[in-house]
């Protein structure tokens, strides 16, 4: 996958063996064994739960608008970037049982990859809402080393989280941490 990201010769790609078409068969096994290595539920757990305990406080700090304990952030701060692996990406969805579909691939960590969870107040209203999504470049684009913009974006999908996800794809605020708190335990 690399070697074809990175803009190999397709001669040389895996040996001179390896097209667009094989390289998608080969990813389903690295998806394979990510599956087990990493999204296990209980190997999952026992490697996201700091770290979801963490984003769940920055975003409680949010709601509630004062300094909460293991926060990352700062109250008032609206934004929080965490760069990590795709093995923190995969632990994460394996805690909370999360799956996506993206150029074609099944809960595929790509190079740049990112699990996104987003914090929404509706105008006028006091409730919270999150919705998480997952999004990638295409391998094409990677390939190809496309510059990214508003008109050439990388892919993006919603991403459904179990027990609290509506059919907006959105969760309450509460419903979303009771589901995170029920996969860091």
């Amino acid at each position: 996958m690399l070697e074809y990201a990175e803009g190999m010769n397709s001669a040389n790609v895996g040996w001179g063996r390896v097209d667009i078409h094989k390289l998608r068969y080969l990813l389903q096994l690295h998806t394979a064994n990510v599956d087990i290595a990493q999204r296990t539920s209980y190997i999952a757990r026992a490697q996201a739960s700091n770290l979801l305990s963490h984003i769940l406080q920055s975003m409680e700090q949010a709601v509630v608008a004062r300094p909460v304990a293991g926060a990352l952030t700062k109250p008032g701060d609206r934004l929080l970037i965490l760069a990590g692996h795709d093995t923190n990406i995969a632990a994460i969805a394996g805690s909370l049982d999360l799956s996506w579909l993206i150029d074609g691939r099944r809960d595929d960590t790509p190079p740049g990859g990112a699990l996104v969870f987003e914090l929404w107040k509706q105008h006028g209203r006091e409730e919270y809402s999150v919705r998480a999504h997952y999004m990638a470049q295409t391998l094409d684009q990677m390939r190809n080393a496309t510059p990214l913009s508003l008109a050439n974006p990388p892919e993006r999908v919603l991403v459904f989280v179990p027990g609290c996800s509506r059919a907006d794809a959105s969760c309450s605020w509460d419903t979303f941490k009771e589901a995170v708190q029920a996969g860091t335990k």
